[in-house]
């Protein structure tokens, strides 16, 4: 079973820590349960963010067979105190937990809030403070990966 092949397999670990619980496979998270000898696991993730690259439902579930007093749901964003895309994001969170908000996703972003743009040249503009791109997927072309490399083409500052 255990074919998550590592130089770490054959160790024995006290605690393993695994992150971003939402993307690991139902096949991969046996082969992390089946690490030799007896750790505690820490699983922590967000069902609502990140799906399964493979098939992977059990993060999502396990929270219905844990007992109670091991799940900590974590229900206060700590990155903004704006009311607006508190919304937002309280939507994307019902939507995606299997609940319609009174108003849908798509209409809250383009409802001109700030929290859509079209892609133009306007993205490579200076800015005077930070801006954070989201994007909706990895792929594609509006994903995360394509203009993540549309905007280090732009970047004439030295790499780090």
């Amino acid at each position: 079973m255990n074919e998550f092949k590592s130089k770490y397999s054959l160790c024995k670990f006290d605690l393993i820590v695994v992150d971003e619980c939402s993307t690991i496979s139902n096949e991969d998270i046996l082969c992390i349960l089946g690490t030799r000898g007896s750790p505690a696991f820490v699983f922590v993730g967000d069902i609502y963010q990140i799906e399964s690259i493979q098939f992977g439902s059990w993060f999502e579930l396990s929270k219905n067979i844990v007992p109670e007093n091991y799940v900590h749901e974590l229900l206060v964003p700590y990155r903004t105190k704006e009311e607006k895309l508190l919304d937002l994001w309280s939507t994307v969170r019902k939507v995606r937990g299997g609940s319609d908000g009174e108003n849908t996703v798509l209409e809250k972003i383009v409802r001109g809030e700030n929290y859509s743009h079209i892609i133009d040249s306007t993205i490579f503009a200076k800015k005077d403070e930070d801006e954070i791109i989201l994007c909706l997927n990895y792929n594609g072309l509006y994903g995360l990966n394509n203009i993540n490399k549309l905007l280090q083409g732009n970047n004439k500052n030295k790499a780090y």
